[in-house]
C-alpha cells in the first residue's frame, strides 16, 4: 500500500502541486471543520 501511495505522489508531484496544494488546503479545512462540530 505505502508504495502505491509513493507512485501517487510521485505523480502529483511531477506535475499537479497546485492542486495537490489545494487538496492540502482542503483537508485541512474540513479537519478544523470536524474538530468544531466535535467540540
Amino acid at each position: 500500500v505505502s508504495q502505491h501511495f509513493r507512485q501517487v505522489v510521485k505523480l502529483m508531484l511531477c506535475g499537479q502541486l497546485p492542486q495537490l496544494d489545494a487538496l492540502m488546503r482542503a483537508i485541512r479545512r474540513w479537519f478544523t471543520y470536524t474538530q468544531f462540530q466535535h467540540h
